[in-house]
């Protein structure tokens, strides 16, 4: 069985290809230092939240803030 994880890679590739800083990103949307945190050590957040930064990156495509990893388990021998 795989297992799945993900990385919020792709939101700082979106901020980079649309010219913004993380931290000029989280000021304009009154976001939190705390926010930001989880994103950079890819750590849970709600789908409500997510769907909101699409929304202030003026994106629908999900792939543009996460992805998710498929890790392939090593098969015993």
């Amino acid at each position: 069985m795989n297992r799945l994880s993900f990385s919020y890679a792709p939101f700082f590739e979106t901020l980079k290809e649309k010219g913004l800083s993380q931290n000029k990103f989280m000021l304009e949307h009154e976001l939190s230092n705390a926010l930001l945190d989880r994103i950079r050590h890819d750590k849970n957040m709600t789908l409500l939240t997510l769907l909101d930064i699409l929304s202030y990156l003026d994106e629908s495509d999900l792939s543009k803030i996460v992805e998710i990893i498929i890790e392939e388990e090593k098969k015993s021998q």
